[in-house]
């Protein structure tokens, strides 16, 4: 798993909005489970 390459990735999707955050922590949660 290459973390440092997906977070950017997630983190352009996001946009980095309230909502983008608690979907970026979602998806961590997820990943991390």
């Amino acid at each position: 798993m290459t973390f440092s390459g997906k977070t950017p990735f997630i983190i352009g999707i996001c946009g980095g909005s309230g909502a983008g955050k608690t979907t970026l922590l979602r998806r961590l949660s997820d990943i991390f489970g």
